[in-house]
């Protein structure tokens, strides 16, 4: 829900922070990748193009490891 809520007001500074979070959490990389297609969806390809960069991003932070799904 967290995630969903800063994609809709386009908070890249707050994904960047949050997605190493909810990795560690035990989210993902398939439910990210679900998540930005909704994002897509509802929020239009630009910004969801937008957020996959962002995640993209925060995935390659050296002490987030994503769980196998």
């Amino acid at each position: 829900l967290t995630l969903g809520m800063i994609m809709g007001v386009g908070n890249h500074d707050a994904l960047r922070h949050h997605v190493p979070v909810a990795v560690r959490n035990g989210l993902t990389v398939p439910e990210l990748e679900e998540l930005v297609y909704q994002a897509a969806t509802y929020l239009g390809y630009l910004a969801g193009s937008s957020i996959r960069s962002t995640i993209a991003e925060a995935l390659q932070e050296p002490d987030v490891t994503a769980p196998s799904p």
